[in-house]
């Protein structure tokens, strides 16, 4: 899941936006330096990324692409699922998406010390209101071409992008109205399992 997806989970479980965000930047025990409301949001967001690569239209997906793409294609079916939710925004969300993406940059704290990489992207995707421009396969191309030249080694991200838009509609609307909503519950069980555990006894 990617940016869109990671807030709207941290924003239906009532857990920190911060640790929604920061969980693509701490690294193994990093996080421990974190007040505790947002180490649970990178738990979640680590949870998050382990559910939905186990999501069953992946397995669909994986084998029509060759090798050397496949390794690239968790990348573009993150930003993808962010385009359907986008698009499918207001059966998730009772606030309009503009207006949830201002509250969620109005909320991230900014760490410019102890999270560096984190401040830049949160300042970044606020000027840039990245979280409203999803909606449209015009904008969520353009995004993954601007992810392309960013990597190591040289991928056309947006070719990707465009032949599962081309091809595969079916499972990622399948992905984002059926299997996402479970994702979901299976993260409100698991948030409950751990409110549970931390009890007194």
């Amino acid at each position: 899941m990617n940016f869109l997806a990671h807030f709207h989970i941290a924003s239906l479980t009532n857990t920190s936006l911060t640790g929604a965000l920061l969980g693509d930047f701490v690294r193994g025990r990093q996080f421990q330096q974190f007040p505790m409301d947002v180490q649970l949001g990178i738990s979640l967001h680590r949870k998050v990324d382990s559910y939905s690569e186990q999501m069953p239209y992946l397995k669909v997906i994986r084998p029509q692409f060759p090798q050397g793409q496949r390794r690239y294609l968790g990348i573009v079916t993150d930003m993808l699922l962010d385009h359907k939710l986008s698009q499918h925004w207001h059966e998730f969300h009772h606030m309009p998406l503009p207006d949830f993406a201002a509250s969620v940059y109005s909320q991230l704290v900014p760490l410019p010390q102890t999270a560096p990489r984190y401040d830049d992207v949160r300042l970044a995707m606020s000027q840039g209101d990245w979280l409203s421009r999803y909606q449209t396969e015009q904008q969520i191309l353009h995004a993954l071409s601007r992810i392309s030249q960013r990597l190591k080694r040289p991928a056309d991200l947006a070719a990707i992008g465009t032949r599962c838009l081309q091809d595969f509609q079916p499972e990622l609307e399948q992905a984002i109205l059926v299997d996402y909503q479970a994702m979901i519950q299976r993260l409100q069980d698991w948030l409950k399992h751990c409110g549970e555990q931390n009890q007194p006894r």
